[in-house]
């Protein structure tokens, strides 16, 4: 039996990321291969994947690093007036120590090397540098290492963008030349790695990994209210990775209240769900429903909620009871779309529009700051897309059928090629 080494994001507080890399896992062992996990954010082994999310029990070094300028008047002073220069300074500490220090952060990658026949490397949006590039040095250090043990690498159903920094886009570059092999989730990703990153190899686009989860909800009706589904992601917060074309925070709330006060106003009967994939989303959630509550009376706990979703069945389970999911995580509109449910898009990275594309559904797919323009237009959507439910059944099957096809061609040749 053939051993590949697979490296994925294990850890984290996204529901999404851990979804993909579960999927894969399952994926390539249902392909005959041994797999041993490297956990691309620590860069430590994975005993067995899992799709809950693990609450840190400590706070993150930057975070830390954050309090310790904050507990004094006059640190918290430099802090505020530094705070992008410091960020810059830690960034680049993390970088080089990141590359340089290889021997001691890659210990169990390099163990495992000597052991496995090929590298898988993927899942996620692992091609996307925002404000460091740490992804692009962690990427290139993994290719140079799997390359110096001579071993076959497999980038895997990755999504790409969006890459901020020249220096990120070289790193990528110089570590894709050397793969053996490229799959990416979405045609958008395709055509950035081909004209932005000047990647030369042929490039499969495979699609998602999620969309291969089974669908527990098959032949579901809500025959009393209504229930729509709001992913919820805080846009303009300071502490977001925000894209220069993106407002203040405060527009964003407003949009989803209108957006929600709009639906309420046309059907009083729907009650509202919201939720995020990511557990970090629920401070803004929160905010949100106490913010719609106090300025609309008529909107109560009988017909806007939170729900907290902490791993992939919670999700399923509160999928199963909604009629409709108005979203932005990138990854509850997937898991959605797998259950059958119709969904509506709001585009804030290409990385949605890229989805939405691919699963034929453009139509349905709204840019984040058009949101509050397009209040009647998602209106009558979502009264007729309510009504066609079920109806993606055939093209999610021809999905899957891609995903297998591609992906099983490559790890075919993968087998006979060590």
């Amino acid at each position: 039996m053939k051993k590949a080494l697979y490296v994925g994001i294990f850890s984290g507080q996204n529901i999404g990321d851990l979804v993909i890399s579960d999927q894969i896992y399952k994926y390539l062992k249902g392909e005959n291969l041994s797999v041993n996990l490297i956990d691309f954010i620590t860069l430590k082994e994975v005993e067995m994947p899992t799709t809950e999310i693990k609450l840190l029990k400590t706070e993150p070094m930057h975070k830390k690093i954050k309090k310790i300028f904050l507990n004094t008047k006059i640190t918290s002073t430099i802090f505020i007036k530094n705070s992008k220069y410091i960020s810059n300074v830690y960034s680049i500490y993390k970088e080089i120590i990141t590359y340089y220090l290889f021997s001691t952060y890659y210990k169990e990658y390099i163990r495992n090397l000597e052991i496995c026949d090929f590298v898988c490397i993927g899942g996620g949006n692992l091609l996307m540098t925002l404000n460091n590039n740490l992804w692009g040095v962690k990427i290139n250090r993994l290719v140079k290492l799997a390359k110096k043990k001579n071993k076959k690498i497999f980038i895997i159903s990755v999504g790409a963008g969006p890459i901020l920094s020249k220096k990120a886009q070289d790193l990528f570059s110089d570590a894709l030349s050397m793969a053996d092999y490229i799959t990416v989730r979405d045609e958008n990703s395709k055509i950035l790695l081909e004209d932005t990153l000047n990647v030369r190899q042929h490039i499969e686009v495979s699609g998602d990994p999620a969309l291969l989860l089974d669908n527990v909800r098959e032949g579901f009706t809500n025959r009393e209210k209504k229930n729509i589904a709001i992913s919820i992601i805080p846009f303009g917060k300071k502490d977001f990775f925000n894209l220069k074309w993106y407002k203040e925070s405060n527009y964003y709330m407003e949009m989803y209240e209108k957006l929600i006060v709009y639906l309420y106003n046309k059907n009083p009967s729907i009650v509202f769900y919201l939720f995020s994939s990511a557990y970090t989303d629920y401070e803004v959630i929160l905010q949100l429903e106490k913010q719609i509550k106090e300025k609309n009376k008529k909107i109560t706990e009988e017909n806007l909620k939170v729900v907290y979703v902490k791993s992939l069945d919670d999700l399923l389970e509160f999928y199963r009871k909604q009629d409709l999911v108005i979203g932005t995580r990138m990854h509850s509109l997937i898991i959605a779309f797998t259950q059958l449910i119709p969904i509506i898009a709001i585009s804030w990275q290409d990385k949605v529009d890229g989805f939405m594309n691919h699963v034929g559904m453009s139509q349905h797919c709204y840019n984040l700051n058009n949101v509050s323009d397009e209040l009647d237009k998602i209106y009558k959507e979502s009264e007729r897309l309510i009504n066609e439910s079920q109806k993606n059944k055939e093209k999610l099957q021809i999905l899957k059928e891609n995903y297998t096809r591609t992906t099983s061609s490559i790890l075919h040749d993968l087998k006979q090629e060590t």
